[in-house]
Formats: C-alpha cells, sequence, structure tokens
C-alpha cells in the first residue's frame, strides 16, 4: 500500500475552499482541547473529593477513576463536536475510495456527516467497550485488594499486567474496527460494520496493509503528542492545528486503504 505522504498534506488546501472548510474543524477541536485542559485542570480535585471515603484514598486506583471520570464527563458534553468531526473525517475517507475530485465534503452536508460520526462511534465503541471495562475493574479491584499499602510493588505490578493486557485488547480492536469502517464506507450503510464475514475477510486479506496503515499513524500521532506537549500554554492552539492535520493525513490514508481493499474484491 502507497502512504502518498506528499498528496495527504497537500489535499486539503487544493480546494479553493478550504479556509471555510477546515475554519470549522479547527475551531471544533480548538473547542475540545480547550474543555479537556479545563476538565482536566479542575475536575480532577472535584471527583477525588468525592472518592475520599471510600477506601482508595491514594495509588493507582483513585488516579484512574478521576481521570476517567473527568475524560468520561467532557467526553458526553463535547460528544456532539467530535462526533462531527469524526464523521467529516469518515466522509473524507469515502471520497477518497470513490476517486472524488474534490476530497473535503462541504458544511451543508451536516445530516451525512452526523450519520457517519454515528457510525463511527457504533464501531468504536463496540471494539473498544469490553478492553475498557475490564481495565475499569482490574484496576479498582487490585487497587483495593491492596489498600493498606503493604503490597505497593506487587499492586504496580498487577496494574503494569493489566494495563498491557489492555493495550494488547485495544490494538485488537482497533484493527477490528478499522475493518468495519473499510467495509461500510463499501457498502455505505451502517449495518455493514456488523457484517462479521465480509470484515473478517477484509482483516485476512489485507492485514499487512492495516498493521502498516496502523504503526504509521500510531507513530504519527505519537509525534504530534510530543510536538503538543513542548508548546505547554500554547497547547490548545497547536493542539487543534496538528490533531486537525493528523486527522486529515488519517482520513486520506485510510480511505486509500479501503480503495485498495475495494478494488481487490
Amino acid at each position: 500500500m502507497s502512504l502518498d505522504f506528499e498528496r495527504a498534506l497537500k489535499y486539503p488546501f487544493e480546494d479553493k475552499k478550504w479556509v471555510e472548510k477546515l475554519l470549522p474543524l479547527f475551531l471544533i477541536m480548538f473547542i475540545i482541547l480547550v474543555a479537556v485542559s479545563i476538565t482536566q485542570i479542575f475536575g480532577n480535585g472535584v471527583i477525588s473529593a468525592v472518592f475520599k471515603d471510600t477506601g482508595i484514598e491514594d495509588g493507582f486506583a483513585l488516579s484512574y477513576i478521576t481521570s476517567f471520570t473527568t475524560t468520561m464527563g467532557v467526553s458526553v458534553l463535547l460528544f456532539p463536536l467530535s462526533l462531527y468531526l469524526s464523521g467529516y473525517m469518515l466522509k473524507i475517507s469515502q471520497n477518497v475510495m470513490k476517486g472524488e475530485d474534490i476530497l473535503l465534503p462541504p458544511h451543508s452536508e451536516y445530516e451525512d456527516i452526523f450519520a457517519k460520526g454515528l457510525v463511527q462511534w457504533l464501531a468504536r465503541f463496540t471494539t473498544g467497550i469490553i478492553p475498557a471495562v475490564i481495565l475499569t475493574v482490574y484496576i479498582i479491584l487490585a487497587s483495593t485488594l491492596f489498600v493498606e499499602g503493604a503490597y505497593d510493588n506487587l499492586e504496580i505490578l498487577l496494574l503494569l499486567i493489566g494495563i498491557a493486557l489492555y493495550i494488547l485488547m485495544q490494538t485488537v480492536a482497533s484493527f477490528i474496527s478499522i475493518g468495519m469502517l473499510i467495509n461500510y464506507m463499501r457498502v455505505n450503510h451502517w449495518r455493514a460494520i456488523f457484517d462479521f464475514d465480509e470484515i473478517k475477510s477484509i482483516l485476512q486479506n489485507r492485514w499487512k496493509d492495516i498493521v502498516l496503515f496502523w504503526l504509521v499513524m500510531t507513530a504519527l500521532s505519537a509525534v504530534a503528542s510530543l510536538l503538543i506537549f513542548m508548546t505547554c500554554c500554547l497547547a490548545p492552539f497547536t493542539g487543534a492545528i496538528l490533531q486537525t492535520l493528523y486527522m486529515l493525513i488519517y482520513a486520506y490514508i485510510m480511505g486509500n486503504l479501503a480503495k485498495l481493499v475495494t478494488t481487490k474484491a
């Protein structure tokens, strides 16, 4: 599979209306990052106070609970914005797969964009819910079993094992999610994400391309995160730029992957 990074970087700006199409995406991402930052700063203290009488007074469990709770809270509030972003990117991928001349969809197609966002959310929720629940239960049980602090090293070891298992399960879930979305783009119906025979065939036939795609985009995401971290106070602004650019690159390469699967089907 050709990743074609040069084209992935250029295509958004080849659209004559790129400003009016990309500016809303940047603003949405900026709002999300600012909201997440504010929630993480002030929300953790509130959640910690709520859990202070549970017996989980310190350690990984409390940190995980506070982070998870605040993240979930802000995710629910910002769900429509996230839905729109993910739907917009999925529509770009589908345009790439179809070989459309103009890849950036107009925002007037918001109904279809939101619908695609729901499909993407459903695919990721379906594949990610089991690993998330297992990790949450594992961390809470591990920490409460050793809440007295006598087995700190064992607690840390157990938590590290649990996190490693979660990462492994989440990686597998990511591959399945990619297969689900590719099948959806081919059929253009939400039920396609549950056509597991077709999804299995996609994963079996194109697993090398899917793994390469996942590895490259994971590495690119890590680089973007590092750059955002280095900008400190400007993180919401630089983060909005880099995350939007990352999503545009992701959408383009994902579309190429879907095109490859379709032409070889």
